[in-house]
């Protein structure tokens, strides 16, 4: 039976801190396989055409889920965890019964106006703009009740915080697909070792830098080569764009004339590596575009 007198500012104040230090470790733990996947690609160099993808790649839609979560903290006997801790609950404002995992967790949406719901928070203990919303309050929570969870409310709570984290994030998925470099589909069969080897030669020979080149004799849809070169610098020549500039000055000539401008495009990376970090500048190569 919930106790009819109201709760303190300090009350509430522990109970939203204690819920976003949890909350946000679950949500965390969640986003663990995409933070792996994005920094374990950030240490690897590739032929593929493939820029390091910030989101995490499809592991990031699973991030999402703890997002979700953070969510609908509130979802299970209308009690997070704070609020467990601290003897609250989250109740209809009308009946005093116990809020719905669906208006707990459309009261827990507004948590992102975090200044403003902290000021009325202080100002107004029992209901938060969120509660407001959502026609629910916070009250004092003394006995225990014999919760038997609705797992389909449950289920519908999480499956809708889940489509609203879709729904905010894919503009921004969009907006940086938008900003990758366009793929070159390159025929993989028609590869040529020998004038891969010779222009690992030159390379080394005219600059004296090693180099890992790969040249395909066509790509899709036009005569053209597809050359891709992963340039290994011994000495740190990407971090000042002076320096990185007087090495493209002289690179992009040595592969000139070995492959004229207008018969290929391709993908160079120049790499400097150290046993602790790794920086890397990528040029996109396609004399098409210039015409």
């Amino acid at each position: 039976m919930q106790n009819p007198s109201t709760v303190s500012a300090g009350s509430r104040l522990a109970s939203m801190l204690l819920d976003h230090f949890i909350m946000s470790m679950i949500a965390v733990s969640f986003s663990i396989p995409a933070m792996i996947s994005t920094f374990s690609n950030a240490f690897e160099t590739s032929h593929d055409q493939q820029d390091i993808d910030v989101f995490g790649g499809n592991f990031f839609f699973f991030s999402l889920i703890g997002f979700a979560l953070y969510f609908c903290k509130d979802a299970i006997d209308a009690r997070s965890p704070g609020k467990r801790i601290l003897k609250t609950q989250v109740v209809n404002n009308s009946d005093g019964l116990p809020a719905s995992p669906v208006k707990c967790m459309v009261r827990n949406i507004f948590c992102v106006l975090w200044p403003i719901e902290l000021v009325v928070t202080i100002i107004s203990p029992s209901r938060r703009i969120g509660d407001f919303v959502a026609g629910t309050k916070v009250v004092p929570f003394e006995n225990e009740s014999a919760y038997k969870p609705d797992y389909s409310k449950l289920g519908l709570s999480v499956i809708l915080a889940y489509g609203i984290m879709i729904a905010v994030s894919y503009p921004f998925i969009v907006l940086n697909e938008s900003f990758k470099p366009k793929t070159i589909q390159y025929v993989k069969e028609s590869f040529n070792q020998a004038e891969s080897t010779n222009l690992d030669k030159v390379i080394s020979d005219s600059l004296h830098i090693k180099s890992d080149s790969k040249v395909y004799d066509k790509i899709e849809g036009e005569d053209l080569k597809f050359i891709s070169v992963i340039v290994n610098l011994d000495d740190n020549l990407l971090s000042n764009d002076s320096d990185y500039n007087n090495l493209k000055s002289k690179f992009i000539p040595v592969l000139a004339n070995v492959h004229p401008d207008s018969t290929f495009v391709g993908r160079i990376q120049f790499v400097y590596k150290t046993e602790n970090s790794m920086q890397t500048r990528v040029e996109n190569y396609d004399w098409r575009s210039e015409k």
